[in-house]
């Protein structure tokens, strides 16, 4: 990008807002027979493509909800949910993203949560989700996406953006106030958890393509509530007709004004699919245990404290007892507050034996996203109290 097209995207970027994702993917449920296979992965990829493409501007409080780490029980994720209100003004895009099974009753979509035990009992109906969301910040919000990968409406589509003016554009996006649900399929057919060698469904495989910049997703660059249905709709229909177990036909519904999720330039858009990497963090993970480990050890060879290490805590390998040790140091040099570190310390004993076992391929990938994001909350405030002792020290 030239200066003048950095400017520009920089300028919508800022005028679209910043999205808050709460995704969640249900494998496992009471009843037996329900189980799935790749509710969890479908969820995990969004929430990754999302949060590492540079276009969007993710809340880093945003939750990612998965059968294989978390309560998935019907209070835990409405909890889950409200507990998010919190992170809410008037410039986010809110996006609830759902991967499982699902029901309608009396024509209202519910979700299947893991403690679902008939399709009437622990279910979540669309509308008190909806209703949750609504609420948020007191209604104060940009807008609502709600996708809905499971079994199971109209749209007024806006004009071309090709050829309006930049200050027509600008003005779009800031006027992009909507609520919009899209289904993975119509009422009565089936949505596929995978298809061709793919370990995601046919849904979540479009919705990342889209996501991932495809050009046919886009309209003059902007990515769109609009456009990515229109999308949805052409290739669900071209994947059912080449694959005759496939029989997928997207529905929505809309309210607003459309919905603007990103502008992406030239140089991040794709001219066909891209092959989708389900996520492991298994590198991410490493550099962050690294990090954490180095910024320990500083702490002791500084010698900014003193502390008297029993188990032969090094450089290498500082353990959960040489890190307990110095924080109770730090905590006497009234450098950090007992309260911080007793999360820290409960946390520790996990992420340093497993780094020290190297069993981290067994993790599930959506264990290590948060792992790693604990993991750089300890290595900050750690960070934060090494800088703490070196201007004491000065």
């Amino acid at each position: 990008m030239n200066k003048a097209e950095q400017i520009r995207y920089s300028k919508r970027k800022k005028l679209i807002g910043k999205l808050f994702v709460i995704a969640v993917g249900i494998n496992e449920y009471r009843l037996k027979g329900d189980n799935l296979n790749n509710c969890c992965t479908d969820a995990e990829v969004i929430f990754h493509t999302l949060k590492s493409k540079e276009y969007f501007r993710m809340d880093d409080n945003s939750v990612l909800i998965t059968s294989d780490t978390c309560n998935t029980e019907k209070q835990n994720i409405l909890e889950s949910i409200k507990a998010c209100d919190g992170f809410i003004d008037e410039k986010t895009n809110i996006i609830f993203y759902y991967s499982g099974h699902g029901c309608n009753i009396d024509d209202t979509f519910h979700f299947w949560v893991s403690d679902s035990e008939s399709s009437v009992k622990n279910v979540i109906s669309i509308n008190e989700v909806t209703d949750i969301l609504s609420g948020m910040n007191k209604g104060r919000y940009k807008s609502i996406t709600i996708l809905i990968d499971a079994c199971q409406q109209q749209i007024s589509h806006s004009k071309g953006l090709e050829k309006q003016s930049p200050k027509f554009l600008d003005e779009y996006i800031d006027d992009a106030k909507g609520l919009g649900i899209i289904y993975s399929c119509s009422k009565g057919e089936y949505s596929l958890d995978e298809f061709n060698g793919h370990s995601i469904s046919v849904f979540t495989y479009l919705i990342v393509q889209a996501l991932n910049g495809h050009i046919d997703a886009v309209n003059a660059n902007f990515l769109t509530f609009n456009k990515i249905y229109e999308f949805l709709q052409l290739n669900s229909r071209k994947i059912s007709r080449e694959n005759i177990q496939i029989n997928q036909h997207p529905e929505y519904s809309f309210s607003g004004k459309d919905i603007v999720y990103a502008y992406i330039p030239n140089d991040f858009l794709q001219d066909k699919d891209i092959e989708i990497e389900i996520p492991t963090y298994d590198d991410t993970f490493m550099n962050i245990m690294f990090d954490l480990q180095n910024v320990t050890a500083l702490l002791y060879y500084e010698k900014c404290l003193i502390v008297e290490s029993s188990d032969g805590a090094n450089e290498e390998n500082p353990s959960e007892k040489f890190i307990r040790e110095v924080c109770e140091e730090l905590s006497r040099n009234e450098i950090l507050q007992e309260y911080q570190y007793s999360e820290i310390l409960s946390k520790a004993f996990t992420y340093l034996n497993l780094i020290h076992l190297n069993s981290t391929e067994s993790l599930p990938a959506s264990l290590k996203i948060q792992m790693i994001d604990d993991v750089m909350m300890l290595y900050n405030e750690l960070d934060t109290i090494y800088e703490r002792c070196v201007d004491r020290k000065s």
